[in-house]
């Protein structure tokens, strides 16, 4: 599998980064510091900028799926406007490139269309709406983005995401009342591989917790 990869650089995708070369997948990344992914493994890099049409349209080329680990950019203020923005030129290329399949981070904090939380999940996500309300704005106008969109896509809802390896009890479940409390980097990357590689939850938005 030849697979594209956004967010390299971050604690996520780094993590993904990892376990799709280890899994055999021949992964292009895009980074604006290239010197950032050095001794991890071997993987295609194009240095450049998301928000860069022909820099991700480099990084798309070829590929069988694309997984979308971005976040809020380091070192700066979140923009709600940037993910959204990012994803579209992303699936636009995607549309021209004819790549269907897509995985993307998104949160647990968000709620899906038609998806009815309980209580506490509900409270939960508003309190994370108003403490982190700009990165939180952010994801929701990314899965809005997403939603509307007709490929193969997947938004992955995670809880807090920890350091660790992967584990054999990882839940996947679009049922809210199914989260655990947080999720290891490994755990994470090994299930995103997993649906990168597979045609499971299309257009669905599952919770992925320990």
């Amino acid at each position: 599998m030849n697979l594209a990869l956004f967010g390299a650089t971050g604690f996520i995708g780094s993590a993904v980064l990892e376990e799709a070369l280890a899994r055999g997948c021949r992964v292009t990344a895009l980074v604006r510091e290239p010197g950032r992914l050095q001794e991890r493994g071997n993987p295609v890099l194009v240095e450049g900028d998301v928000l860069d049409r022909a820099a991700v349209a480099r990084t798309v080329a070829g590929a069988g799926a694309v997984v979308s680990a971005l976040g809020p950019r380091r070192g700066e203020k979140p923009d709600p406007e940037f993910l959204a923005y990012a994803l579209s030129l992303i699936l636009s290329v995607m549309a021209v490139s004819k790549v269907r399949r897509l995985i993307a981070i998104s949160g647990a904090g968000l709620t899906h269309a038609g998806e009815r939380k309980p209580l506490q999940h509900r409270i939960a996500s508003r309190v994370v709406s108003v403490l982190a309300r700009d990165a939180y704005e952010g994801k929701r106008r990314e899965l809005a983005v997403l939603a509307a969109s007709d490929i193969d896509w997947t938004a992955v809802r995670l809880t807090r995401v920890v350091d660790g390896p992967a584990f054999s009890d990882v839940r996947v479940s679009t049922d809210s009342r199914n989260i655990g409390l947080r999720v290891t980097r490994g755990s994470l990357a090994r299930v995103i591989v997993d649906l990168a590689l597979s045609d499971t939850y299309l257009q669905a938005a599952p919770y992925i917790s320990n």
